[in-house]
C-alpha cells in the first residue's frame, strides 16, 4: 500500500499491502482528514470563531489554515513528496522530542498558548544549533499539543516539539536544546534524541511523526499506562482550538535550511559529506513508478560526487556520469550502477539508469534476467516513462556482458556469510573487500529494528551491578548472546524461555533488556504475538539473529484451543521441528532460535483452561521460569531488601533506554576472531562441564538440561570477550534457575488405579461398548465403540462418556494417557472426527487399547 493512493505518481518510498497502519501510525486518509475537518469546523461555530473559508476548503481553493486536517494534511503530503524527490533518505538524520517547563495547559484553560514555531525559545534552540553548525544544517519540525486524560480524568495540555535534524550529533542536539528551553525535568527524558535508522520505512515513520495533525488525545488508564491515541471529544477539541488559536499553516513549522516555496519544500543549505551515509533500500520496499505500476525491488544509494574542496556538487554540476543521492543526474543512456547477488539462491538484480521523456533521470531494480529478452526490458522501462527512442536491445547486451562496480550481496535469513554476521538489528564483522554491503532483506514486511546508542562501558558497568541482584537478568543476557554464537557452531535445534508471574514483576523490563542487546528495546519494538499462524514462523526465522522477544502472548486474537495451539506451533518450530498443522515441510528452513515470552499463568494452566494437556515434549523444550512475587522483588530475587526492587527496575530501564545495542557488535567482534573449532572446543566443553555438574536423576532432566549447558558455555565465552565479568558468577546463577525450572518439570503424581479400572470394568460390557466390523451398522450410539484397523484395537469414546465414567479425575486421566502414547490424536487437537455406519458422525477420544492395557499393569 502506499502511504495514500494520491500520491502513487511520484511518492517511491511506498510500501506493499499489509499492516500499514503499524509501519505508518500517524498518516490519515483523504477521507478521515475530510471527516476531522467537519469536526473543527463545527467546533469553530460552537466558539463563534470565523469558519466560512474552511468549511469551503476544496482541492483548488485551499484555506491554508493551521487548524485545517485537510490543508495540514496537504502538507505532510508535500514534505513527503520532498524528501522523496531529493533523496533525503540518505542524509543522516537525528529525531528530537523536547519538552519544555510551563508550556501545559491545564484542563479548562482555553487561553492562547502564543507564537507557535515563532515562540522565542524555538527561535533561541534554532540560533542555537546555527552556532554549533554554520553549513549544512538542516532543521524540520514542528510545534503541537496533546490532550491528556488519566482514567477518563482531564490532565492538561502538553505543547512540546519534534524536530529532524540534520548535520549534528545526538550530544550536541542536547546541547542546544539545554541552553535555549527551561527543559520539564518531571518527565524521565525532556530531551530525548535518537538517530534515524538508514532503513526507507524508519525515515518514514519519523517524517510522518515530525509534524503531525494538531488534534490529537492520549487516553491512559493510568500514569504508567503508553495511552491510546484518539481524536478529541467536542469540548477537548474546542479547548485546544482555543490554545493553539487562529494561524496559517507555516506558523506551526520549525524550518532551518529548508523553506516553503507555496506549493513545495526545498533545501537552501550545501549538504556537507558527513552528513551522507552510504545505506541501502531493503530489497522487499517497493517501488512505484508513474504508471503506478509496482516492481519488488529498489537500490542501494550511489557513491557521492564531490568537489576538489570536498563539499557535495550541485545540483547544476553534477555530470551525467554519476548520480548523488540528493539529486540524481541527467543522462542520455542507461547505466548499471551496481548488482546484488543474492546470497540465499544465487540470483542477481541489476539496478540501473535510464533516461525518460521529460528529461529526468529514473533508476530501477530489476531480475538480471529480464535482460534476456530484450522486448520485455523495452516494456517494463518504457511504462517506467522511459525514453522510448533508445537502442533497448543494444542496452540490454552491453547490460548482460558488464559487471557494476559496485556489488551488494543480499540475504533474506539471518546468520553467518563466513566472517561477517547479519541480521534484523545490523550486520557486523568483516566482508569480502569485493563486495560493498550485505544487506538483509528479508522476504516478509518485517519493520527493521533501530541499532544502537550509548556507550557499551556504560552499559556493561551498570547491567553487571544488577547481575549480583537478579538471576533472571543474567539469564536473558546469555539469551540473548547465544543465538549467534550457535549459528556459528551450527546448532540448530533452539529453546523458549517462558517468564511466569504476577503483573509489575519485571517480567516485561527483563523481556526488554533481552532485546536491547542487539537493538531499540521500547515495548513496541518486541515481536507482536498477534500473528497468523502462517506468518509465526517467517518471523522466527527473520528476528532469530538474537533472541526473538516476544510482547504480551495474551495479545493474539485466538483464544482458548486456538492460542495452545499457536503456543505449540511456536515452541516446536523454534526446537527445529517442522510447525504443527502445516501440510509441508517448511521452505526455507528456521536457524537457530530462541524465543522469550512471558505469561501471568504458567503453561500448563494456559492448556488446562483450552481442556489441553502440556506434553512432556513440550515441557522440556520450553524453560518455564517461575517469577517471585512483587513483595519478594520480583525478577530480582537475590536482593536483600525486596523494597529496593522499583529502584532497581528504573536503573535497568535508564540503561536500556542509554545504552541499547551497544554489545552486539564487540560480541559478534569476538566470535568473528576465533575460529569455528575452537569455539566449538570451548563451547562443547563448558556445556558438558555443567550439565555433568547438575544433580539429574533422569532422562527428562538430561533433555531439559541441555538449553543450560549452552547457556553456561556462552557465559564462558562471553568471558573471555570481556563482555561478562567471573564476578556475575554465571554458573552459579544457571545452576539455581535450573533447580527451579526442573522442580515444575513433571506434574504432581496422582493415583490413577481407581480410574483405569472404572474404564476396563466400562468396556467389558459388550452390550455398552460394541465392536464395530466391516460392512455392519452399529444398532445403538452407547457413546464407545471398538473398531478394529489392522494391527491396533481403537477404542473410540466421546469426551463426556469418558468424564460419566472415569469421573473428576478425567483431565488427569486423559493426561497419563497421552504421555503414555495411547492416545492418537486428531488433526486439530486430542479428539478426531469420526464415522461409523449406523451412528452417523461425532467426535471421539481415540485410545490405542493395547497401550491403554500397557499403562495399567504398570500402575
Amino acid at each position: 500500500m502506499t502511504i495514500h493512493q494520491k500520491t502513487r505518481s511520484t511518492f517511491k518510498l511506498s510500501l506493499p499491502k499489509g499492516d500499514w497502519k503499524h509501519l505508518l501510525p500517524e498518516f490519515e486518509s483523504a477521507a478521515m482528514a475530510a471527516k476531522m475537518r467537519r469536526a473543527v469546523v463545527n467546533a469553530l461555530k460552537k466558539l463563534e470563531l470565523s469558519h466560512a473559508k474552511m468549511d469551503h476548503c476544496r482541492p483548488n481553493n485551499r484555506c491554508e489554515s493551521g487548524l485545517c486536517p485537510s490543508c495540514v494534511r496537504r502538507r505532510r503530503l508535500a514534505l513527503g513528496e520532498f524528501f522523496d524527490s531529493r533523496q533525503l533518505i540518505f542524509i543522516d538524520w537525528k529525531f528530537a522530542t523536547i519538552r519544555v517547563a510551563n508550556w501545559m495547559k491545564e484542563p479548562g484553560d482555553h487561553t492562547r498558548f502564543g507564537p507557535l514555531a515563532q515562540h522565542p525559545d524555538i527561535t533561541k534552540f534554532v540560533a542555537e544549533l546555527r552556532k554549533l553548525r554554520r553549513r549544512g544544517l538542516l532543521v524540520i519540525g514542528s510545534i503541537e499539543a496533546v490532550y491528556v486524560t488519566v482514567g477518563n480524568k482531564p490532565e492538561g495540555k502538553n505543547f512540546h516539539i519534534h524536530v529532524l535534524i540534520s548535520g549534528l550529533s545526538l550530544e550536541q542536539i542536547r546541547e542546544a536544546a539545554g541552553a535555549a528551553f527551561t527543559l520539564d525535568n518531571r518527565v524521565k527524558n525532556p530531551v530525548l534524541v535518537q538517530p534515524v535508522d538508514r532503513q526507507p520505512r524508519d525515515l518514514i515513520k519519523a517524517l510522518t511523526y515530525v509534524y503531525k495533525q494538531p488534534f490529537w488525545k492520549k487516553s491512559k488508564t493510568d500514569h504508567g499506562d503508553v495511552g491510546r491515541k484518539q481524536f478529541p471529544k467536542p469540548k477537548e477539541l474546542r479547548e485546544l482550538i482555543r490554545n493553539y488559536g487562529e494561524h496559517r499553516l507555516d506558523e506551526r513549522l520549525i524550518l532551518e535550511g529548508v523553506r516553503w516555496e507555496g506549493t513545495k519544500f526545498s533545501i537552501v543549505e550545501q549538504l556537507l559529506p558527513d552528513q551522507l551515509k552510504i545505506p541501502y533500500l531493503p530489497l522487499n520496499v517497493k517501488t512505484v513508478g508513474e504508471g503506478g505500476t509496482v516492481s519488488g525491488n529498489t537500490g542501494i544509494a550511489e557513491p557521492q560526487l564531490k568537489s576538489d574542496d570536498g563539499d557535495l556538487l550541485s545540483n547544476d554540476t553534477v555530470s551525467a556520469e554519476g548520480a548523488h543521492p540528493v539529486h540524481p543526474s541527467k543522462g542520455t543512456s542507461i547505466k548499471l550502477l551496481r548488482q546484488i547477488e543474492s546470497l540465499d539462491d544465487g540470483t542477481v538484480s541489476l539496478f540501473i539508469q535510464y533516461p525518460k521523456n521529460d528529461g529526468s533521470v529514473g533508476q530501477l531494480s530489476l531480475p538480471r534476467e529480464t535482460l534476456v529478452k530484450s522486448a520485455d526490458f523495452k516494456s517494463l522501462l518504457i511504462g517506467k516513462g522511459a525514453d522510448a527512442s533508445l537502442n533497448y536491445k543494444s542496452a540490454a547486451d552491453t547490460l548482460l556482458s558488464q559487471r557494476a562496480a559496485v556489488t551488494i550481496h543480499s540475504t533474506a535469513t539471518p546468520g553467518w556469510h563466513d566472517n561477517y554476521f547479519i541480521c534484523h538489528a545490523g550486520g557486523w564483522g568483516n566482508r569480502p573487500e569485493s563486495v560493498a554491503e550485505v544487506i538483509f532483506a528479508p522476504s516478509s514486511d518485517s519493520y527493521p529494528l533501530k541499532g544502537s546508542t550509548g556507550d557499551i562501558s556504560t552499559f556493561l558497568a551498570g547491567i553487571h551491578a544488577l547481575f549480583e541482584q537478579s538471576d533472571i537478568l543474567l539469564l536473558a543476557y546469555l539469551c540473548a548472546l547465544l543465538p549467534p554464537l550457535a549459528m556459528r557452531l551450527g546448532v540448530k535445534s533452539g529453546f523458549s524461555v517462558n517468564l511466569v508471574g504476577e503483573s509489575t514483576t519485571g517480567k516485561t523490563l527483563t523481556l526488554r533488556l533481552a532485546q536491547a542487546i542487539s537493538s531499540r528495546a521500547e515495548e513496541k519494538d518486541l515481536q507482536t504475538f498477534n500473528l497468523t499462524p502462517g506468518a509465526l514462523e517467517p518471523a522466527l526465522r527473520e528476528r532469530s539473529g538474537s533472541a526473538v522477544v516476544f510482547g504480551d502472548i495474551k495479545a493474539a486474537k485466538e483464544k482458548g484451543l486456538g492460542h495452545v495451539e499457536k503456543i505449540q506451533q511456536l515452541i516446536f518450530a523454534v526446537h527445529g521441528r517442522d510447525g504443527r498443522g502445516t501440510l509441508h515441510q517448511r521452505e526455507v528452513p528456521i536457524p537457530f532460535c530462541l524465543v522469550m515470552l512471558s505469561d501471568e499463568i504458567s503453561l500448563e494452566e494456559r492448556y488446562r483452561q483450552a481442556k489441553q494437556k502440556l506434553e512432556t515434549g513440550d515441557r522440556v523444550r520450553c524453560i518455564e521460569l517461575r517469577i517471585p512475587s512483587r513483595d519478594k522483588g520480583g525478577v530480582f530475587n537475590r536482593l536483600e531488601n525486596p523494597n529496593d526492587a522499583m529502584a532497581a527496575a528504573q536503573d535497568l530501564e535508564n540503561l536500556i533506554d542509554s545504552a541499547y545495542g551497544t554489545v552486539f557488535p564487540d560480541w559478534i567482534a569476538a566470535l568473528a576472531g576465533k575460529t569455528v573449532e575452537s569455539l566449538k572446543s570451548d563451547f562443547n566443553a563448558e556445556a558438558k562441564r555443567f550439565t555433568e555438574r547438575l544433580d539429574i536423576l533422569d532422562g527428562l532432566g538430561r533433555r531439559f538440561s541441555v538449553s543450560f549447558g549452552y547457556l553456561a558455555a556462552t557465559a564462558k565465552i562471553a568471558e573471555a570477550a570481556n563482555l561478562l565479568s567471573p564476578k556475575a558468577k554465571a554458573g552459579e546463577a544457571l545452576s539455581r534457575l535450573f533447580e527451579d525450572a526442573a522442580a515444575g518439570l513433571r506434574p504432581e503424581e496422582i493415583d490413577l488405579t481407581i480410574e483405569f479400572e472404572r474404564l476396563a470394568n466400562f468396556v467389558d460390557q459388550k452390550d455398552k461398548v460394541p465392536t464395530a466390523s466391516r460392512g455392519k451398522a452399529l444398532q445403538e450410539d452407547t457413546g464407545a465403540f471398538f473398531r478394529n484397523e489392522g494391527a491396533v484395537i481403537h477404542l473410540y469414546v466421546r469426551s463426556e462418556e469418558l468424564g460419566r465414567v472415569v469421573g473428576s479425575k478425567v483431565e488427569v486421566f486423559i493426561a497419563k494417557l497421552l504421555d503414555g502414547g495411547a492416545v492418537i490424536r486428531g488433526k486439530s487437537g486430542r479428539t478426531k472426527n469420526v464415522k461409523q455406519k449406523g451412528i452417523g458422525r461425532s467426535r471421539y477420544l481415540d485410545i490405542d487399547y493395547g497401550k491403554f492395557l500397557a499403562i495399567r499393569a504398570k500402575l
